[in-house]
């Protein structure tokens, strides 16, 4: 089987983990859920840091999105006094229109926000989820946020590697979204990325007029000089 081949998987038997942005799978049956052990908080200002870095670090893409609010979860039994083992973050999606169009009565960008990461590590057990995201909804709530707009990548990313391409990410189809009780509204528009070797997407910069041009193509070329400088092997 190449690495582009993905056997046959039933997407509601099995949640999604990463580490290292390498995907794995744990079964939804398999229980220990223990959600004494766990608590949600919103990561203040002085550790929005430590969210990026763990979002960089696991997230299949590598990249931190526009955040207006970061969401740990803390395994309080990890000794010393909790770790950190998922993070979920609102922010500012693309276009404005991603979220007027679906709740045109809300004020954009802070009572409406686009779920735009969700990552939780392959020791966390199944059904962590739902549970996770119920609570950082109910704490965004309380920062006046009434609607959450989610997307789902179903294409699959690879990567290249020394022994030939690496799937890093078999894509998803927003399960637990539906499963939290979101309503699937159909699929976006199709749009064309550039991925670079390591599977993470090359930045185009913005529409001409924007006054983001400059500073999307300073790190574009930023991106791409950082691949430059640590080369990977390829074959």
């Amino acid at each position: 089987m190449s690495a582009y081949e993905q056997p046959p998987l039933d997407f509601g038997a099995v949640c999604q983990r990463w580490r290292n942005r390498r995907h794995s799978w744990r079964p939804t049956g398999e229980g220990g859920f223990d959600p004494t052990r766990y608590r949600v908080r919103e990561m203040p200002n002085d550790l929005v840091h430590t969210a990026k870095a763990f979002v960089l670090a696991h997230h299949y893409s590598g990249s931190w999105p526009a955040v207006r609010f970061a969401y740990g979860l803390i395994d309080t039994a990890a000794p010393p006094a909790g770790q950190l083992v998922g993070v979920l973050t609102l922010g500012i999606p693309t276009q404005v229109a991603v979220l007027t169009s679906v709740f045109g009565w809300l004020t954009p960008y802070e009572e409406s926000l686009e779920l735009n990461r969700l990552v939780l590590l392959d020791d966390v057990p199944a059904n962590a989820e739902t549970w996770a995201q119920a609570r950082a909804f109910r704490l965004a709530a309380a920062r006046g946020v009434r609607g959450v707009v989610a997307h789902s990548d179903p294409e699959p990313r690879t990567r290249l590697t020394a022994h030939g391409p690496e799937t890093i990410f078999p894509g998803h189809y927003g399960t637990i979204y539906q499963a939290k009780g979101m309503d699937y509204l159909g699929k976006t528009r199709p749009r064309r990325l550039t991925m670079l070797p390591d599977g993470s997407v090359l930045h185009s910069g913005v529409r001409a007029g924007s006054r983001r041009t400059i500073d999307d193509h300073k790190a574009a070329s930023q991106q791409v000089d950082h691949l430059i400088r640590s080369p990977q092997p390829l074959m």
